[in-house]
């Protein structure tokens, strides 16, 4: 799955006329690479995401990727980063309870 994302990395995913929107590639291949231990990579790839989001005012897509971000260094027991303490409160703000729900759960 890597090898058929990494050739959109630096572009925002669309499935059919506007109807799904998955945003950045790199979001999902930080993902990926999180799941085969691979955090480095992992932090590369949410770090490009971003970068992709800010220029783009794609706020929903910039705290999603930081929620997954967050959860994958949580759960590799990573040291907290100084943006961790108010994503909660911007998430509940910008209306993604989903993600403030995989956040808490994330806590557990």
């Amino acid at each position: 799955l890597t090898q058929m994302l990494e050739p959109y990395a630096g572009q925002i995913v669309i499935a059919g006329a506007l109807a799904s929107d998955f945003g950045p590639t790199d979001r999902s291949l930080g993902l990926l690479a999180a799941a085969s231990g691979n955090f480095d990579s992992a932090e590369g790839h949410f770090r490009a995401a971003l970068e992709l989001c800010g220029p783009l005012k794609a706020l929903p897509w910039e705290l999603r990727t930081r929620t997954d971000w967050l959860i994958t260094e949580r759960s590799a027991g990573l040291p907290a980063r100084s943006w961790w303490s108010g994503l909660e409160n911007e998430l509940r703000v910008a209306g993604l309870d989903g993600a403030v729900a995989r956040l808490r759960t994330s806590q557990i």
